[in-house]
C-alpha cells in the first residue's frame, strides 16, 4: 500500500462522519473452498454513501491478499463508489482494501477469508 498515512477505523462502535463515508466496506464470505471462484463487493462507506462529484470523489481502490495486490478499480465522478469482483484463493488471507479520496486521502479496511 501507499507510503502515505492510511486511515483506518478507530472504534467500530463510535464511527466519525468521515469514517462512515470513507471506510471501505467489504462484503465477502467468511470462508471459501480452495480454488473456488467467489464474489466480493466493496462499497465506500456503509452508513453514508461517499459523494461522487467533481471536486470530491473516490479515485480508486486496490485489493490485497495479505500484501500482494490482486485488483485495482478506478472511478470517475460519474460512477458509484462500489464494485463487485470475482476472486479465487489458494490459502487463507487477510483481504485488504485501500481506497483514495481526492480530498481526504487514503483509507483502508480488511477482512479475514478462510480457505478450506
Amino acid at each position: 500500500m501507499s507510503k502515505y498515512k492510511v486511515k483506518t477505523l478507530n472504534d467500530p462502535e463510535d464511527k466519525t462522519v468521515l469514517e462512515k463515508k470513507h471506510i471501505p466496506f467489504i462484503t465477502a464470505p467468511e470462508s471459501v473452498e480452495k480454488g473456488e471462484v467467489f464474489e466480493i463487493t466493496v462499497k465506500m462507506g456503509k452508513e453514508i454513501d461517499h459523494p461522487m462529484q467533481e471536486g470530491h470523489f473516490i479515485e480508486y481502490f486496490d485489493v490485497y491478499a495479505d500484501d500482494m495486490k490482486i485488483a485495482s478499480v478506478t472511478f470517475t465522478p460519474e460512477c458509484e463508489a462500489e464494485a463487485t469482483l470475482k476472486l479465487k484463493l489458494e490459502e487463507s488471507v487477510t483481504l485488504k482494501v485501500a481506497e483514495y479520496c481526492n480530498l481526504h486521502g487514503y483509507w483502508a479496511h480488511e477482512k479475514e477469508i478462510e480457505v478450506k
